[in-house]
Protein backbone atom coordinates (compact mmCIF):
# COMPACT_ATOMS: atom_id res chain seq x y z
CA UNK A 1 0.00 0.00 0.00
CA UNK A 2 1.57 3.83 -1.10
CA UNK A 3 1.18 5.49 2.11
CA UNK A 4 1.30 8.95 -0.76
CA UNK A 5 -2.26 7.77 -1.68
CA UNK A 6 -3.39 8.59 2.19
CA UNK A 7 -2.44 12.11 1.60
CA UNK A 8 -3.82 15.67 0.28
CA UNK A 9 -1.54 16.48 -2.49
CA UNK A 10 1.84 18.03 -1.30
CA UNK A 11 3.34 20.89 -3.55
CA UNK A 12 6.56 19.85 -5.21
CA UNK A 13 9.33 21.67 -4.73
CA UNK A 14 12.68 22.38 -6.60
CA UNK A 15 15.92 23.15 -4.12
CA UNK A 16 18.92 24.61 -5.46
CA UNK A 17 22.02 22.61 -4.69
CA UNK A 18 23.34 25.36 -1.88
CA UNK A 19 19.99 25.50 -0.02
CA UNK A 20 20.20 23.82 3.32
CA UNK A 21 16.84 22.11 4.39
CA UNK A 22 17.37 22.17 8.28
CA UNK A 23 20.03 24.47 9.49
CA UNK A 24 21.65 22.80 12.88
CA UNK A 25 19.33 25.69 15.32
CA UNK A 26 15.76 24.90 13.29
CA UNK A 27 13.13 22.45 13.63
CA UNK A 28 12.12 19.97 11.67
CA UNK A 29 8.77 21.13 10.58
CA UNK A 30 8.04 18.78 7.34
CA UNK A 31 9.17 15.70 6.33
CA UNK A 32 10.43 15.74 2.73
CA UNK A 33 10.53 12.98 0.10
CA UNK A 34 13.60 13.26 -2.31
CA UNK A 35 12.24 12.47 -6.03
CA UNK A 36 15.56 14.00 -8.03
CA UNK A 37 18.98 14.64 -6.39
CA UNK A 38 20.84 14.14 -3.00
CA UNK A 39 21.26 15.39 -0.13
CA UNK A 40 23.94 15.18 2.87
CA UNK A 41 23.36 15.46 6.44
CA UNK A 42 26.07 16.98 8.21
CA UNK A 43 27.55 18.55 10.88
CA UNK A 44 31.00 20.41 11.72
CA UNK A 45 33.21 19.13 14.89
CA UNK A 46 34.48 21.16 17.80
CA UNK A 47 37.81 21.46 14.91
CA UNK A 48 35.41 23.16 12.07
CA UNK A 49 35.95 19.89 9.97
CA UNK A 50 32.47 18.83 8.33
CA UNK A 51 31.31 15.35 9.13
CA UNK A 52 29.11 13.42 6.99
CA UNK A 53 26.34 11.32 8.27
CA UNK A 54 24.28 10.02 5.71
CA UNK A 55 23.57 10.60 2.13
CA UNK A 56 19.62 11.04 0.93
CA UNK A 57 18.92 9.49 -2.67
CA UNK A 58 16.05 9.40 -5.10
CA UNK A 59 12.90 7.93 -2.97
CA UNK A 60 14.01 8.46 0.44
CA UNK A 61 12.70 11.16 3.15
CA UNK A 62 15.07 13.25 4.36
CA UNK A 63 14.93 14.00 8.06
CA UNK A 64 16.22 14.22 11.56
CA UNK A 65 14.22 12.31 12.57
CA UNK A 66 14.46 13.32 16.03
CA UNK A 67 13.82 17.11 15.65
CA UNK A 68 10.82 15.82 13.06
CA UNK A 69 9.08 13.79 15.75
CA UNK A 70 9.50 15.70 18.90
CA UNK A 71 9.72 19.70 17.50
CA UNK A 72 13.45 19.66 19.05
CA UNK A 73 16.10 21.87 17.48
CA UNK A 74 17.84 19.72 14.63
CA UNK A 75 21.49 18.25 15.69
CA UNK A 76 22.48 18.29 12.20
CA UNK A 77 22.18 20.12 8.80
CA UNK A 78 20.91 18.75 5.47
CA UNK A 79 21.84 20.40 2.50
CA UNK A 80 21.22 19.62 -1.59
CA UNK A 81 24.81 18.61 -3.33
CA UNK A 82 23.36 18.70 -6.35
CA UNK A 83 19.62 20.43 -7.61
CA UNK A 84 16.85 18.42 -6.12
CA UNK A 85 13.24 17.74 -6.36
CA UNK A 86 11.25 17.24 -2.95
CA UNK A 87 7.76 16.59 -2.01
CA UNK A 88 7.39 18.27 1.59
CA UNK A 89 4.83 17.32 4.24
CA UNK A 90 3.89 19.22 6.90
CA UNK A 91 4.27 17.52 10.50
CA UNK A 92 0.60 18.97 11.76
CA UNK A 93 -0.86 17.04 8.50
CA UNK A 94 0.63 13.87 8.71
CA UNK A 95 -0.05 13.73 12.33
CA UNK A 96 -3.69 14.35 11.94
CA UNK A 97 -3.29 11.63 9.40
CA UNK A 98 -1.85 8.88 11.53
CA UNK A 99 -4.56 9.45 14.07
CA UNK A 100 -7.52 9.12 10.77
CA UNK A 101 -5.52 6.23 9.43
CA UNK A 102 -3.13 3.63 11.42
CA UNK A 103 -1.85 2.42 8.64
CA UNK A 104 0.38 6.18 8.09
CA UNK A 105 1.76 6.01 11.94
CA UNK A 106 3.27 1.92 11.15
CA UNK A 107 4.87 3.07 7.54
CA UNK A 108 6.22 6.38 9.92
CA UNK A 109 7.80 4.04 12.27
CA UNK A 110 9.47 2.07 9.37
CA UNK A 111 10.57 5.44 7.67
CA UNK A 112 12.57 6.39 11.30
CA UNK A 113 13.64 2.98 11.26
CA UNK A 114 15.48 2.92 7.99
CA UNK A 115 16.68 6.61 8.71
CA UNK A 116 18.64 5.20 12.09
CA UNK A 117 19.27 1.65 10.46
CA UNK A 118 21.30 3.73 7.97
CA UNK A 119 23.09 6.15 10.89
CA UNK A 120 24.03 2.91 12.62
CA UNK A 121 25.12 1.47 9.65
CA UNK A 122 27.56 4.66 9.02
CA UNK A 123 28.66 4.09 12.75
CA UNK A 124 29.61 0.40 11.99
CA UNK A 125 31.65 0.83 8.75
CA UNK A 126 33.65 4.11 10.28
CA UNK A 127 34.32 2.19 13.68
CA UNK A 128 35.41 -1.60 12.15
CA UNK A 129 36.60 -1.19 9.20
CA UNK A 130 40.09 -0.15 7.54
CA UNK A 131 39.95 3.06 5.35
CA UNK A 132 40.02 0.52 2.33
CA UNK A 133 37.36 -1.49 3.51
CA UNK A 134 35.16 1.20 3.90
CA UNK A 135 35.85 2.53 0.41
CA UNK A 136 34.67 -1.13 -0.62
CA UNK A 137 32.21 -1.12 1.49
CA UNK A 138 30.50 1.86 -0.24
CA UNK A 139 32.06 0.52 -3.41
CA UNK A 140 29.75 -2.12 -3.33
CA UNK A 141 26.23 -0.99 -1.34
CA UNK A 142 26.17 2.06 -2.63
CA UNK A 143 27.64 1.86 -5.68
CA UNK A 144 26.13 5.41 -6.81
CA UNK A 145 27.59 7.00 -4.18
CA UNK A 146 30.96 6.28 -5.51
CA UNK A 147 29.78 7.76 -8.97
CA UNK A 148 28.17 11.01 -7.61
CA UNK A 149 29.63 12.24 -4.78
CA UNK A 150 32.72 14.26 -4.92
CA UNK A 151 35.79 13.04 -3.32
CA UNK A 152 35.34 15.96 -1.08
CA UNK A 153 32.26 14.76 0.45
CA UNK A 154 33.32 10.66 0.51
CA UNK A 155 35.98 11.62 2.52
CA UNK A 156 34.23 13.77 4.82
CA UNK A 157 31.08 10.54 4.85
CA UNK A 158 34.23 7.58 5.32
CA UNK A 159 36.61 9.91 8.01
CA UNK A 160 39.30 9.68 5.74
CA UNK A 161 41.81 12.59 3.62
CA UNK A 162 40.72 13.50 0.44
CA UNK A 163 44.27 12.14 -0.84
CA UNK A 164 43.32 8.24 0.49
CA UNK A 165 39.66 8.52 -0.82
CA UNK A 166 41.31 9.76 -4.46
CA UNK A 167 44.00 6.87 -4.44
CA UNK A 168 41.31 4.02 -3.39
CA UNK A 169 38.92 5.53 -6.50
CA UNK A 170 41.85 5.00 -8.90
CA UNK A 171 42.78 1.95 -7.74
CA UNK A 172 39.45 0.46 -7.69
CA UNK A 173 38.99 1.43 -11.46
Amino acid sequence: MNFLSYLPSPLPKNSKKTIALYIKVKYANTLPLLKKGIFRHYMIDTLGKQKILKFSLKNEFVSDCESFMYQKPALYSIQAIEDAKIILFKNSQLKKLSEQYPVLARINNQIVQQILSSYKEHLMIIMNLSPNERYQYVLQNQPELILRISVKYLSQFLGLSRETVSRLRSKAM
